[in-house]
Parts: structure tokens; sequence; C-alpha cells
């Protein structure tokens, strides 16, 4: 009895599995992650003019599938039979009823997680400016063509005052035809990029622990048993070979392609073949990487781009995004690069190495991350960045002032070492300026017609 009592007790506790909300979501999830989920999920959606196509509708049924927070539907027509034979919700028992309601009532259907509204109701007239006093502010508008100027107006007039994109939509048949109305800067955080850009290794111009890891590793390169010698990861390979490099080549890094080349057969040509695989897969992994790591720190396009805007808008200046903006801009200007991200891609290394580099690349993300944080105003840093502090507080970086010591969650903690590779600014045209004008400084944009066939 005391065995059996003995086994139970050391059995192993079961291990949860996904929730049943991340297995219905499981294949958006891998596309843009729970904090793109989270978005989702918080977004408030205005179809105005549901029309007699299906163009309104049928967007709306692919916001709903995957589950944003709650859309409403304006649209001052009843259901007629012509509706019938093109909207794909409606059917003979709409017929009569408000043409919103009968398309929210479906819509819904599909996600009931997802809430839903219409206007108008009780036979009320229709009022378009009414539906936008709704308390809870809308991320998006979408209107369905065509669509009254008087209408049009009262949309383009909220968007602007409220910063709200404004999206057009039209098709008949194989054609269709979309406009989107954009206040003239609009700032994009967490754009999803893909791995490789946000790796940046810095092998060119590595700090001091990093340095003093790739010393330790290869000191002895040429006495290191073939396990040893096989599981150095490519890390240390590159940052000794090209300690090597610049020895022979008066203090120069490799520059040009031809040079890169060239460093890469040396790598290459390390690698020793007496080994049961005939090769080494870390130093394949080292040569493979060459052309990819070896370069200096540069400014990407988009983050020289939110970099160089100025706005006349106070307000907008005072915002979240423009304060931690203006705080990695400082950091680029004082040290000629970018906080580094921390991410460590896959390597041939034993687990113990690959997760002490792992720490020393974290490490420095954080302490990075730290000075862009200080780099702030005297007055306290709004949501959503204030949570930042005590997090970097709590993985051994220097004490921070108490004013920012605000034990407030946020999911952008977990992605702010990458923050400045997942900026982005887009800039509209001028409404007034028209398809080729310049660059609108205030007021609202458009991203122009576009149309498929």
């Amino acid at each position: 009895m005391t065995e059996v009592a003995t086994i139970q007790t050391q059995t192993p506790p079961l291990l949860s599995g996904p929730s049943e909300k991340e297995r219905k979501y499981d294949r958006q999830l891998r596309l843009w992650a729970a904090s793109g989920q989270a978005a989702l999920e918080s977004s408030n959606i205005l179809l105005v003019n549901s029309s007699s196509g299906t163009m309104g509708v049928e967007t709306l049924k692919n916001l709903v599938l995957p589950g944003i927070g709650k859309f409403t539907i304006a649209d001052g027509a009843n259901v007629q039979e012509t509706d019938l034979g093109v909207n794909f919700f409606l059917d003979a028992s709409s017929l009569g009823k408000p043409r919103a309601q009968a398309c929210a009532d479906l819509l819904v259907e599909l996600n009931p997680e997802v809430k839903a509204d219409w206007f108008p109701k009780n036979s009320e007239p229709y009022d378009l400016a009414k539906v936008l006093e709704s308390p809870e502010p809308y991320t998006i508008i979408l209107y369905a063509l065509p669509i009254k100027p008087e209408d049009l107006q009262i949309l383009e007039s909220y968007a602007t005052d409220h910063k709200t994109p404004l999206i057009a939509a039209h098709s008949i048949g194989f054609y269709a035809y979309f406009r989107v109305h954009l206040p003239a800067a609009f700032p994009i955080v967490d754009t999803h990029p893909d791995e490789t850009a946000t790796t940046d290794l810095r092998l060119l111009t590595p700090w001091a622990e990093l340095s003093t890891f790739a010393q330790d590793m290869t000191k002895d390169i040429d006495g290191l048993d073939n396990h040893e010698h096989g599981h150095l990861p490519f890390v240390a390979i590159l940052l000794h070979y090209l300690e090597v490099w610049k020895q022979s080549h008066q203090g120069e890094y490799p520059s040009t392609y031809q040079d890169k080349v060239a460093f890469r057969r040396v790598v290459a040509e390390a690698a020793r073949t007496d080994t049961p695989e005939g090769g080494e897969e870390n130093f394949d992994e080292a040569a493979a990487a060459v052309l990819k790591t070896i370069s200096p720190p540069s400014l990407p396009d988009s983050l020289r781009h939110v970099f160089e805007y100025q706005s006349a808008d106070l307000e907008e200046t005072q915002s979240s995004f423009w304060i931690i903006a203006g705080a990695i801009k400082a950091f680029y200007e004082k040290h000629k690069c970018l906080p580094v991200p921390g991410g460590l891609p896959d390597m041939k290394a034993q687990s113990s190495v690959y997760i002490q580099l792992q720490g020393i690349y974290k490490a420095k993300a954080r302490k990075d991350a730290a000075e862009v944080l200080l780099n702030q105003p005297p007055s306290p840093l709004p949501a959503p960045f204030d949570h930042l502090f005590p997090l970097l507080n709590a993985h051994g970086t220097p004490p921070l002032p108490p004013r920012f010591c605000t034990p407030l969650a946020h999911p952008l903690s977990f992605s702010f070492p990458f923050l400045p590779l997942l900026l982005y600014l887009v800039r509209s045209w001028s409404l007034a300026d028209g398809e080729g004008g310049s660059c609108a400084e205030s007021g609202g944009g458009v991203l122009w017609p576009q149309a498929v066939a």
C-alpha cells in the first residue's frame, strides 16, 4: 500500500493543453500572435450602408470569423427582393426587415463571441451623426458605395477628428474598388516582421560581455576535441575569425562583397573533416551566416521615416508612440545604432552554452531598453509604456526612479526590445493634392483607389 502511495505521489502532473480559445483561433494566432489577437478583439468596426451588393457584409464576415470585438451596421434601407439574390446573409424571411438588423443577426451567428449592433431601430429616422455619437469609439469605419455625399462628409469629418481609418469599398462582378482615408501620419506598432528582421547579432560591434564569451569559447580552438569543436556556436566562430581577419588586414573587417566571400571561405575551411559526418554543421552555419550578419548596424527606412517626421500637432507629439519614438531616436543619435533586439536564431551548440549566449543577448537588450526608457521627458511615461520599468528592474537592470514603478501589465512588454524594428509610419496623400500631390502634413489623406480584375 505504501509503495502504491509513493508511486502516486511521484506521478508528474498532467500538462495543460491549449485552451478552447487557442484551439479555435490556432491558425491565426500563428500569423499575428496573442498581441494581434488582443488588438483584433478590442476593435469596434462600423459598417455604413450595407448596400444592395455584398462587399460590406462579406468584409464584415471575414472580420467576425477571426473574432473582432464588436461591429455595428448603419443602414437605413429595408430588405427587398433584389437583395436576396446577391446577399448570402439574407433570405425570404428577411423581407421587409431593416437590412442592418437582418445582416447583423446572421453575421453574429458565425461567431457568438462577437458583439453586434445595428441602426436605425424602432422605426426612428436614419441619422448617421447620431450613430457616430457612440460612447465606444470606432477603430475602423467601412462604408460601401454608393453613399450619399452628405453622409460621406459626416464620415470624413469624424475620421479626421478621431484619427480613425476610413475605408470605402465597392465591387461589380470581378471589379473591386477601395479607398483608404487615413490621418496624415498613421503610426503602426508591432508590424510582425519575419525573424530575420528582428535578428541583429552585432558581430562587427560586439560589446564586452559578448567578446569575452567568444574569446573564452575559442581561446584554444585548435586544441578542442571534436565534440567541443563541433558544438561551438556560430556566433563565437565568426567573432573569432573576424579577429583573425583583422590581424591580417590592417585592423579592418571584411566590408566589400569580395572580402565577405573570402572571409566565408576562411570560415568554411576551418571546419574539421575527420569527423564521422565528414564535416561540422556549426561551421556550415557560420559560413552561411556571413553575408547576412557581417554588416555594420543600419537604420531601416521605415524607422528613418519615423525619426524624420515632424508634426505641428502638439497633442499628436505627446502620444505614447511619438514619445517612445523620440527616445529611440535619442539612443540612435548617441550610439549610432539601434538598441539590441536580443533575439538569437537557432544554432548548433550545447544547450548550456546556447542558454548562456542567449542570456548575454537578452541582458544587453534589457540594458539598452532601460536606457531608451530613461531618455524620456520629466513627466511620467504614458501608458502603455510605464509598465516597462518594473519589468526591466526585475531582470537586474539598474534601479529606476519610483515614478516609473507601476505594476501595470501590457502585451507590449514582451516585444519591447524589438520595438524599434516594429515601428512603421504610413504617410498618406492629401485629398486636395490628388494622386500626384505631396504627403499631407495635416488633416486626413487617402491611399488612392485600387482595382483588381
